[in-house]
């Protein structure tokens, strides 16, 4: 009976979803979409990293880490099409739900070459919101 209960999930579709309802407040970050997994029950803990490798020998530009490969590939997949843009964020709404990377944050594009951590968001563009209402 739980399973006929439980809606179909589909990962591009509700990282969607939950980008659109946090547009408002500057986009979703990688913990509201935690808690969107969570919600659906989807196991997104892996041990893959979304890192900026600089070209040339800089360090490592670090987003995100702790997801499994499906998940960043799925988010990766919106980007690329169009629906979902990436926009700095700041630590800020990291470190309200307790969370951040361990590493210096950069805060501009100065910082960049010494790596660490950029802390992003998504937001939806306007294809991504043509197609939500279109549904």
């Amino acid at each position: 009976l739980l399973d006929f209960m439980k809606p179909e999930f589909d990962l591009k579709e509700e990282l969607l979803k939950c980008i659109h309802r946090y547009h408002s407040n500057g986009g979703a970050t990688f913990t509201d979409m935690e808690r969107n997994f969570d919600r659906y029950g989807y196991d997104y803990h892996g041990d893959c990293s979304l890192v900026f490798e600089a070209v040339g020998g800089g360090k490592p530009v670090y987003f995100w880490t702790g997801w499994n490969k499906e998940a960043f590939e799925a988010l990766a997949q919106l980007v690329a099409e169009g629906r979902v843009q990436r926009r700095y964020t700041g630590p800020l709404p990291y470190y309200y739900e307790g969370r951040g990377l361990g590493l210096p944050v950069i805060h501009d594009i100065d910082g960049i070459a010494a790596g660490g951590w950029l802390p992003i968001g998504f937001a939806i563009t306007p294809a991504g919101e043509a197609e939500l209402e279109a549904a």
